[in-house]
């Protein structure tokens, strides 16, 4: 395993530590791992002609769109 430090600013790092508080992860390098593998399948989504990433609240029905950039 490779160590590799980070410089963040004080909004920057507040926002990550918002992500780790809602995701309910360990680190912020656990929160970090995730956010790339995510970016990793909506690039690969991408590559493969996917335009849109649709998030769905089970419990309303309500639908919040994505659109992704390639």
């Amino acid at each position: 395993m490779k160590r590799i430090y980070f410089e963040f600013s004080e909004k920057a790092e507040a926002q990550l530590k918002r992500v780790v508080r809602l995701g309910n992860y360990e680190t912020m390098a656990d929160a970090i791992r995730i956010a790339i593998a995510t970016e990793q399948g909506i690039q690969e989504g991408a590559r493969q002609g996917c335009t849109q990433v649709i998030l769905r609240n089970p419990n309303t029905g309500k639908e919040l769109e994505l659109t992704v950039k390639g």
